[in-house]
């Protein structure tokens, strides 16, 4: 079915019935070579602006590798998540250990 554009120029009716209203022959059928041009010229025109069967195609193609990436990107964000809060739990014991030696120390010094 292609892309709706389908219809064509009957130029040798049309040159006929330039011929049967009093056109010269050579006249019509430079009327109907330049009507002919400029419909194939106006046609051609249209179809560059639609995509294929193809383009559709190479484009859920492409849309498939992206939904891909965004799953790896979401797996590797989940991931980070779980290593910054394993760095958030060892931040805090060494603060917490930091701290507890801090006082241990204070209290040896404060006894001597």
């Amino acid at each position: 079915m292609g892309n709706g554009i389908t219809a064509t120029i009957d130029t040798y009716a049309f040159i006929k019935k330039l011929i049967n209203a009093g056109v010269s022959e050579k006249q019509a059928e430079i009327q109907a070579d330049t009507i002919n041009k400029a419909f194939t010229d106006f046609r051609d025109t249209q179809r560059e602006g639609l995509a294929t069967k193809i383009d559709i195609a190479a484009l859920k193609t492409d849309i498939a590798e992206v939904k891909t990436d965004i799953a790896e990107v979401k797996t590797e964000l989940a991931d980070v998540k779980a290593e910054v809060k394993i760095i958030k739990w060892i931040g805090g014991f060494i603060i917490g250990l930091v701290a507890a030696v801090f006082i241990m120390l204070l209290k040896i010094t404060l006894n001597f």
